[in-house]
């Protein structure tokens, strides 16, 4: 449930969904660009994207200096700490600066436990146990790899995504490129005159 506090404005109560699996299924980078791709202020979507992932995001001491006796009989319940909304929309806008700018956030307060398996090919594993971290190790390790990425130039698109060659691609799939150039070619024609129907 998305409610109003009374002055950190709307907070995300989310409640875990035992129907959608455990953390270890999913997809880090599927969750990332999920996130991405959640339209400004839907928090419905938002939310659902939240109760997907779990806890959000905790240090130690949050719950202490909360105010609200709702907010920490909500946790007390069992579910993940409240999510400032706001907070969230700026989140996701750093994410995406961080992939294309590559002005990664400061992580120097936070440990991401790695470990190594090896079982026919070194593998390092990273222990992720909220959804912050999730996402923030998806972009260090897209950093790391040295992938450059874009936003897309549709106008209502803005979605991020991988540079896979040289080429100056504008666009992140040629549907978008197809309509801004129908959208371009439209918005050429001269007033007053006709089609050829």
């Amino acid at each position: 449930m998305i409610g109003r506090g009374n002055r950190t404005g709307q907070v995300a109560f989310g409640t875990p969904d035992a129907s959608v699996g455990s953390a270890t299924e999913l997809d880090a980078w599927k969750c990332r660009e999920e996130f991405l791709g959640i339209a400004e202020n839907d928090n419905e979507t938002l939310l659902k994207f939240l109760t997907k992932l779990g806890e959000w995001h905790r240090l130690e001491g949050d719950l202490l200096g909360h105010r609200s006796s709702e907010v920490a009989s909500h946790h007390r319940q069992g579910n993940p700490m409240p999510v400032d909304v706001r907070a969230l929309w700026q989140f996701r806008d750093s994410l995406k600066h961080a992939l294309v700018d590559k002005r990664l956030p400061d992580t120097s307060d936070i440990e991401f436990p790695l470990s190594f398996e090896l079982t026919g090919m070194a593998t390092g594993v990273v222990t992720i146990t909220n959804a912050y971290h999730l996402l923030l190790a998806t972009v260090l390790v897209d950093a790391a790899k040295k992938i450059r990425f874009r936003i897309c130039q549709r106008e209502d698109c803005g979605k991020v995504f991988p540079l896979q060659s040289k080429h100056k691609k504008k666009f992140c799939c040629e549907y978008c490129a197809h309509i801004t150039t129908v959208r371009r070619s439209r918005g050429k024609k001269k007033p007053g005159r006709k089609s050829g129907r």
